[in-house]
């Protein structure tokens, strides 16, 4: 079930986050030392020349943040500088979390990044950090 953004996040001129999927093995809550599968929805507003990669940042009561960096679509099979404008990107990733964090709300947060720099994020939800506040999944 794609879970909509109550007002899209616009990253750039490029896309704007429309909202995520979530699978966590069929419960309502992901459980410690286990894992979920979070697909991000994008629709692609501009082209770009740049080679962004896509930075997941899983933050929560317990332990260290959980990153999830990677190149969108499969692991670089559909790089944003091939992105057409009109397109509907869907952007799946893993997360696992590890049996010694501890249970509560965590935060996925997500973005764009090529080198140091960051997409810019306007409208929706976001942080000053050019994070999309993209999901919050309860651990138990």
């Amino acid at each position: 079930m794609l879970f909509r953004s109550r007002e899209p996040v616009r990253l750039d001129d490029i896309a704007e986050y429309v909202g995520y999927e979530l699978d966590s093995r069929g419960l309502s809550y992901v459980p410690v030392g286990g894992s979920f599968d979070i697909t991000f929805v994008f629709h692609v507003l501009g082209e770009s020349q740049r080679n962004w990669q896509v930075f997941v940042h899983v933050d929560g009561p317990g332990g260290p943040r959980i990153n999830g960096d990677h190149e969108p679509v499969e692991r670089g099979k559909y790089p944003v500088r091939l992105w057409q404008p009109g397109d509907y990107i869907r952007d799946r990733i893993t997360v696992a979390i590890p049996i010694t964090y501890r249970p509560g709300i965590y935060t996925v947060f997500m973005g764009f990044f090529d080198g140091g720099d960051r997409m810019r994020t306007e409208g929706g939800e976001h942080d000053r950090e050019n994070r999309v506040i993209a999901a919050r999944v309860r651990v138990q």
